[in-house]
């Protein structure tokens, strides 16, 4: 027969971990989410990024996929910081299971298996603290289901640390008892090498709790010194045995995030009133507006709060615990309230969506307390307790002298409700211990804890729900698209790319990840900064962070990078003189007649081209000609272009050409004036504000011109006489309409036009009157061209000409064959990247940046072989630290064992 103690260690964890899955079906279920209705918890960014990761994490684990680089990331990139940054957490592992049309259901268990995952850690801590017991179950669920967790619900990549934390603070707890650190070391070097990011904030808290614990119980401690010590050797062991994760995937963020500059953000100033915080502290405190932009998600219940402050005024707490908890405590709630603390726990970078994202730290100290409290729960005297109730109302009257629009005033008054249920059991138990035992005390306040977390968990994501992406129309749009893939694939295994004209994704573009093809399209905080601009540049659509394919892109972009097949709801034929192959539902296959190989042999000019902004047309032009030789232009401007401003009063007209004449002294005015300036400080506009991660995108239309006249607003009207048969695009630069002043897409398709047509558009400017001022920075800033479909197929029939393959052994080794003529060189439409090798016939030769992006190579006239390899930076250097780091570790173990006796 099982011992009871027994059947404890096994009910209790196991019941840790059933608990919070329980209370996140129940809410589910009331939330109509996948699988209990249509609704989605892949929102936001989980269905703009995460999930689409998802297809790259699963074509990896079936060997579709490279590990080290992949081309289903913005043209190809080193992936290393992608999987430094998230993408290791195992939960992944699943969505390799399920076909891509089933990803939204498994998006839901593995968000709540990361939150079941958290109250197993907790408990398996609390239970090395105080020994198994259902109590711990009330602060395991509470951990499992935090404020900072149920406000990022959808986001993935924040999970994966979490579950962590708890196991690091057990390791440290011994090591500060001068014991084994490798709970500890094991500890610190997981969260370094599944998400660096997150593993930061880890290690912080690390130092933190170290440091205040060592200063505060310095006497009590035995061997002071060799505890800094042995603390400080497994630190460093935990950083080197990650190193092989952590330092590429640094590396690979320079040129990117790592760049991200500081300076101007770092001040002593105040991030919100202090007080405002604490109202986080409520049942459903959230919204859309809040998430991205507000306050430190640090709900744990509101029994753990009344258990914190019981813990400061209880006699039976020594001081030494209480200066501990309150030095911590207080840490965190500054780190939240002044600017300068607030980006150095988040590694030196800012956050400008889902801020204060160590708030889960802050959650964890809360429940530790609040623990430690409960162990003398039913000790205190009914004095302390009511100390605690008057400290909690009159604090909560302060905090809410004002009105939040995040959380109601039933909200707090369910929480009080919730409270003084549990006060009532405390003093049943109080007045009669054996009528009212520990037991059903503890069961009653389990019972009450799970309500209070259902409750937050239900309004906390039922308030953010207006994000929701629904279920049906992601398997209707993933079972079309991805089956057309899946045909191109299996019908060419030849090295190309090819891009959906429709996202799924909208203006994030990570289609390709989803579906494993090789694409263009790319928007997160992984990439290069030079691939975005470059790709603008050259025609493909930019939002700060984001290059996505859409409507505007021309055949002559989509030759240049590659992209032989175009899947699209739009008629190309005409748009883009493509050839229409195949279709399903609304979606069709084009071929691309005219595209280029991914390695090509082209002429030197092409090295001396440089490329802007300014004007994508010539950009294009220019790239072409140098490429081929051939003194023709794929893109003939307009300039007999005619704006108008319409107000409600009479309008303004303009020509393109004055405009530009008018733009163009301006700008050279503002140079010579303030050289250290951008003249973009005299627009009238602002900058637009996007998430780094991309955050929301569901609601962001393309930037693009209006055949109808806008009803209700002011624009402005450009019109003018085709002079060519054939498609038109358009390129806004002035960032001074609709766009608000953000990054608008690079080309827009306007038409397909014989020449004589008389061509009528509409800008809309919405809430601004047009002004002399605002209709000559628009009119001088755009441009109008005709595509000449029979100069693209003349150069590139030229380059198609020279014998050149490419073949793709893996994503980071590719080889081929090509013969060069006098003044021609190797280039590939990869970005550049220093992880990359040439060999030419055996031979290691220089790559270059050309284009600002792409790869070129300095060859020799006549045949050739070439080999390109790539190795990301830091991998080797990386390896070798974790290699010794292992090596340090395995013989610390050992002298341990023979000179203590026991493993160290």
């Amino acid at each position: 027969m099982i011992k009871a103690h027994n059947l404890e260690r096994v009910i209790y964890p196991v019941l840790s971990f059933v608990i919070p899955a329980i209370i996140i079906l129940a809410a589910l279920a009331g939330l109509k989410v996948t699988p209990f209705g249509d609704n989605s918890l892949a929102i936001s960014d989980g269905n703009g990024l995460y999930i689409n990761y998802m297809g790259y994490v699963s074509g990896v684990l079936k060997g579709e996929q490279g590990i080290l680089y992949s081309f289903t990331k913005g043209l190809g990139g080193n992936m290393m910081g992608s999987w430094g940054w998230f993408l290791l957490n195992p939960l992944f592992a699943l969505f390799a299971l399920a076909d891509v049309t089933g990803y939204m259901l498994v998006y839901t268990f593995v968000s709540m298996f990361s939150f079941c995952l958290c109250g197993l850690t907790m408990y398996i801590m609390l239970s090395d603290f105080y020994g198994h017991r259902a109590d711990n179950l009330i602060f395991s669920t509470a951990y499992a289901m935090n404020g900072f967790l149920v406000a990022n619900v959808f986001q993935l990549n924040f999970f994966v640390a979490i579950p962590v934390l708890p196991i690091m603070v057990m390791g440290l707890r011994r090591i500060l008892k001068g014991g084994s650190p490798v709970i500890y070391t094991i500890s610190i070097a997981y969260c370094l090498m599944m998400n660096f990011y997150f593993g930061f904030m880890i290690c912080v808290a690390s130092l933190l709790i170290f440091v205040v614990c060592f200063a505060v119980y310095r006497d009590s401690i035995a061997n002071k010194k060799a505890v800094a010590i042995k603390y400080t050797i497994a630190s460093l062991l935990g950083g080197m045995l990650s190193a092989f994760v952590w330092l590429p995937a640094l590396l690979s963020l320079r040129g990117g995030r790592l760049d991200q500059s500081i300076a101007g953000t770092i001040s002593f100033s105040e991030n919100m009133p202090f007080l405002d915080m604490f109202s986080k502290l409520f049942i459903g405190a959230n919204s859309t507006s809040e998430l991205s932009n507000g306050l430190p998600n640090i709900f744990v219940g509101i029994i753990p709060v009344f258990l914190v402050i019981m813990f400061f005024v209880s006699g039976r707490i020594s001081k030494q615990k209480k200066t501990v908890a309150a030095l911590l405590l207080t840490f965190y709630l500054l780190s939240f309230y002044i600017v300068v603390f607030n980006i150095a726990m988040h590694g030196g970078t800012v956050t400008n969506w889902f801020n204060y994202r160590d708030s889960f730290v802050f959650c964890f100290l809360m429940l530790l307390v609040a623990a430690e409290e409960w162990n003398h729960i039913t000790d205190e005297p009914e004095g302390a307790a009511k100390r605690a109730i008057i400290i909690l109302v009159v604090a909560t009257l302060v905090v809410f002298n004002k009105s939040f629009d995040y959380v109601s005033g039933g909200m707090v008054l369910l929480d009080f409700a919730i409270l003084a249920a549990l006060l009532f059991a405390f003093y049943m138990h109080k007045k009669n211990p054996e009528k009212n035992p520990r037991k059903v005390f503890t069961s009653f306040a389990l019972v009450l804890m799970c309500l209070n977390l259902y409750l937050n968990y239900y309004f906390s994501v039922k308030n953010i729900m207006d994000w929701t992406y629904h279920t049906q129309e992601y398997k209707d749009i993933t079972l079309c698209v991805g089956a057309l893939v899946d045909g191109i694939k299996a019908s060419d295994d030849s090295f190309y790319r090819m891009e959906v004209g429709e996202q799924r994704s909208l203006t994030l573009g990570n289609d390709p990840m989803l579906y494993g093809y090789y694409g263009v399209g790319h928007g997160g905080s992984d990439d290069r900064d030079f691939v975005r601009l470059a790709l603008s540049e050259l025609g493909v659509h930019r939002f700060n962070m984001r290059n996505n394919y859409g409507k505007g892109v021309p055949a002559a972009t989509d030759a240049l990078l590659g992209l032989k097949y175009i899947i699209s709801k739009r008629d190309l034929t005409q748009e883009k003189n493509y050839e229409k192959l195949a279709g399903i539902g609304d979606y069709n296959i084009y071929g691309n007649p005219c595209v280029l190989p991914i390695g090509m042999v082209v002429d030197a000019d092409v090295e001396g081209v440089t490329i802007d902004l300014e004007d994508v047309f010539d950009n294009l032009n220019r790239t072409w000609s140098a490429m081929t030789g051939i003194d023709e232009k794929v893109f003939i401007e307009e300039e007999n272009v005619v704006f108008s401003s319409h107000n409600m009063t009479d309008p303004i007209s303009l020509s393109g050409q004055e405009a530009v004449k008018i733009v163009s002294e301006r700008d050279a005015s503002i140079e010579a004036e303030e050289s250290d300036k951008t003249s973009s400080e005299s627009s009238v506009s602002g900058s637009g504000s996007i998430s780094e991660e991309g955050a929301q995108s569901d609601g962001e239309e393309e930037w693009e011109t209006s055949e109808e006249k806008p009803e209700n607003t002011n624009y402005i009207m450009l019109t003018f006489t085709a002079r060519y048969d054939g498609a038109v695009y358009s390129y806004n630069r002035s960032g001074m309409t609709e766009d608000n002043g953000a990054y608008p897409h690079a080309l827009n398709y306007e038409g397909t036009f014989h020449k004589g047509d008389v061509v009528t558009r509409y800008l809309p400017v919405d809430n601004s009157l047009v002004t002399q001022y605002l209709l000559e920075e628009v009119a001088g800033r755009f441009k109008v061209a005709y595509a000449d479909d029979d100069v693209l197929a003349t150069m590139s029939s030229a380059v198609l000409e020279r014998p050149s393959s490419i073949m793709k052994m893996s994503d980071s080794h590719l080889t081929g064959s090509f013969t060069a003529g006098e003044n021609q060189k190797l280039m590939f439409t990869i970005p550049y990247d220093e992880g990359w090798s040439l060999y030419v016939d055996g031979q290691k030769t220089e790559l270059k940046k050309v284009l600002d992006v792409f790869m070129l190579a300095d060859v020799n006239p006549g045949e050739h072989t070439y080999e390109m390899k790539f190795v990301p930076e830091g991998l080797k250097s990386g390896s070798v630290l974790s290699l010794i780091g292992l090596l340090m570790s395995l013989l610390l173990l050992l002298i341990s064992v023979i000179s203590i006796g026991r493993r160290w």
